[in-house]
């Protein structure tokens, strides 16, 4: 399996100039993230589920967009990729609070820590984020499941591919990928909140999240991959922010597969007619209610002779 590597955004641009972007690719997060790199991506295509007006403002409005929770996902997934480059990246910041001396949180303690990265040169992590990004991993690599199916994977490797239909060019970083003997097994990192891998019901709900469904994700990735040639399996991991740092290897069943795709193929369509026509239609103007079964039986129950 022939792998690219990138180093820099200019020779992601001179390859382009040279041959299609087709293929599998070596590339940093800096690289792939550049607002020079060809293709569009998973998380920017969703953007279109709500509707393609949504997709259309999600650059002005998302752009610069940072949050705790994002940050910390970097970093865990930066410690499982490899875990000597995130102890040499990151050091441990002082505790950030405010003028009555509560801890900062939101986007004042991201204030504070991108003020503090500027003044000592490097990026920073609390001693909690540490703590916890280490429990996580060791949690994760002592899982016999984990070790069984991901134990030669590579890591971060990115997929670009274009869709015969429409021409868009498509991309994905996976976090995993296992390359078997008529096949290739995608693994995808997912931090999660306490009791959130309780039974399948907890699970389900992360799974089908309105903002980050994650057979959309699948879909995705199998529809790239498919593309190149390759058959394709995806398993989520699967690992609680919280103490003791439960982690479950998840499969999903065919039919999330089957409406992730049908999803994925609708945004293609509807993002190929936005671009042609310059038109990015919102919500249906009008809509009607029905009357739903829970308060017809809560009248039937208020009903007296």
């Amino acid at each position: 399996m022939d792998i690219h590597p990138f180093a820099t955004i200019q020779d992601v641009l001179s390859y382009c100039t040279k041959k299609d972007l087709k293929g599998l690719y070596y590339m940093s997060d800096d690289i792939y993230f550049n607002d020079q790199c060809p293709g569009i991506s998973r998380s920017k295509l969703q953007k279109m589920l709500p509707s393609p007006q949504h997709f259309r403002l999600s650059d002005l409005r998302n752009k610069h967009e940072e949050s705790e929770a994002l940050r910390f996902g970097s970093m865990f997934h930066l410690a499982m990729e490899n875990w000597d480059k995130f102890n040499r990246l990151y050091h441990q910041a002082p505790v950030f609070k405010g003028p009555r001396g509560g801890k900062l949180t939101g986007e004042k303690k991201l204030a504070a820590i991108n003020e503090w990265e500027k003044e000592s040169g490097c990026k920073a992590i609390t001693a909690e984020e540490k703590s916890c990004i280490t429990y996580m991993r060791w949690s994760i690599k002592k899982n016999p499941v984990f070790k069984q199916e991901f134990g030669l994977a590579y890591p971060e490797l990115v997929a670009i591919a274009r869709d015969p239909k429409y021409g868009i060019l498509m991309k994905c970083k996976m976090d995993l990928l296992v390359v078997k003997e008529q096949s290739i097994l995608i693994g995808d990192y997912k931090t999660c909140k306490l009791f959130d891998l309780e039974n399948e019901h907890s699970i389900l709900r992360v799974i089908c999240d309105r903002k980050n469904p994650l057979y959309y994700q699948y879909a995705y990735y199998q529809y790239i991959l498919d593309i190149l040639g390759f058959s394709t399996e995806m398993k989520f991991i699967f690992v609680e922010k919280e103490a003791p740092y439960c982690n479950r290897v998840v499969t999903l069943d065919d039919q999330f597969l089957e409406l992730g795709a049908k999803l994925v193929h609708k945004n293609l369509g509807e993002l190929a007619r936005g671009r042609k026509k310059k038109y990015w239609p919102g919500y249906d103007s009008k809509i009607k209610i029905n009357f739903p079964k829970y308060l017809e039986k809560e009248m039937e129950e208020l009903d007296y002779d």
